[in-house]
């Protein structure tokens, strides 16, 4: 009965502590200009995040962010932020 406790208690520490490790990256739009395409990216969080392998949404296209010219390092450090130049026109009604 001990061990069924114990491993129990152990996988419920390891699932919690997984999960404050990806809530720590918090990652935000605080610019998109739709005259220029440029959309600027920051992590609010406490710990470096790589945004190398996400994706941004122009209907009906997914942009992976390494090709889209970023103005620095897609690995961004706490309070770091990133531009990025969009080859697909962003649409104001496109939301």
């Amino acid at each position: 009965m001990g061990k069924n406790y114990f491993i129990k208690i152990v996988l419920i520490f390891l699932f919690v502590g997984l999960f404050h490790f990806q809530a720590d990256a918090q990652i935000r739009f605080v610019l998109v200009n739709p005259g220029t395409n440029d959309v600027t990216i920051k992590n609010f969080g406490g710990s470096t995040v790589n945004i190398t392998n996400y994706y941004l949404c122009v209907y009906p296209t997914y942009l992976r962010l390494d090709a889209l010219s970023p103005s620095g390092t897609l690995n961004l450090s706490p309070g770091a932020e990133v531009t990025v130049t969009s080859f697909a026109n962003l649409a104001v009604g496109g939301g």
